[in-house]
């Protein structure tokens, strides 16, 4: 075991990397609004860039402004699949978030990813993807990407998931859920994993003008008709990565001032 001393207290202002989950949300919901969207303050990482540059392929205006935003065109939910695969190289978020955004486009989409990409299972999306009459498989019949989702019409209705799967599966449905047909009800088997990220979600939808019953993370009511409010949204600071700051200050008995973060975030970490 190695001891550490600090040589004195810590006192510094940091500026936190912004969230990546409420960036990509951010970037999935602005292609869905009927107007232009400035997502601000957002993490530029490999799953924002992947992100963006399907929206792009999906015929969504998307500018990267300075550094400092993204400006997102939205379609208003009315999305043509793109001619030639999508490649979403290991972005995770990305891949299970366009699954059922690609259900929306006309037209058939192709996403593949990179080597490891396509070792990571992502059956249990495509079987709630099925439940609502979604054409969407694995093109290798392995359940693992390269996908191919033929799209254009999502009746929605009643899906099960269980809730020990990845929570992006139950936030893949739900962000694109007010653009479907019917109302859409995700009923959890078992406890749900990670129930923090599927608070993310409810949070930047509601942020966005639409609403979701969550019924104690077992049963999520999205009505359709719903429709996402364009406008300006500034990403909050990723506690995850605050935490780090927060414990060196508390181990030396200094002071750390944090900016860019959200006192009332829903993130599990801004619990630290």
């Amino acid at each position: 075991m190695i001891e550490i001393q600090p040589s004195q207290p810590i006192s510094a202002t940091v500026a936190i990397p912004s969230s990546k989950s409420y960036t990509n949300r951010a970037l999935l919901i602005a292609a869905l609004t009927d107007g232009e969207c400035r997502v601000e303050n957002p993490l530029f990482s490999d799953d924002t860039h992947f992100m963006s540059a399907a929206l792009i392929r999906f015929g969504i205006p998307v500018k990267r402004e300075d550094g400092k935003a993204f400006v997102v065109s939205g379609t208003g939910g009315k999305i043509t699949a793109p001619e030639e695969e999508i490649f979403i190289g290991n972005a995770g978020t990305t891949m299970r978030f366009l699954t059922t955004f690609s259900a929306l486009a006309h037209g058939v989409t192709r996403l593949n990813g990179d080597k490891r990409m396509q070792e990571r299972p992502i059956s249990d999306l495509l079987d709630c993807l099925s439940q609502m009459q979604v054409d969407a498989q694995s093109v290798r019949g392995n359940q693992c990407p390269p996908l191919i989702i033929h799209g254009g019409h999502v009746p929605g209705g009643e899906v099960r998931l269980a809730g020990d799967k990845s929570s992006q599966y139950l936030t893949s449905i739900l962000l694109s859920a007010p653009y479907f047909a019917n109302d859409t009800t995700v009923h959890i088997q078992g406890d749900l994993t990670s129930k923090t990220y599927a608070d993310i979600t409810l949070d930047i939808m509601r942020a966005f003008g639409v609403r979701v019953d969550n019924e104690n993370y077992q049963r999520f009511k999205v009505s359709s008709g719903q429709h996402y409010r364009a406008g300006t949204y500034r990403v909050e600071g990723d506690w995850s990565s605050a935490s780090y700051f927060l414990a060196a200050a508390a181990v030396t008995g200094g002071e750390i001032t944090l900016t860019g973060m959200n006192p009332d975030s829903v993130q599990g970490d801004a619990q630290f």
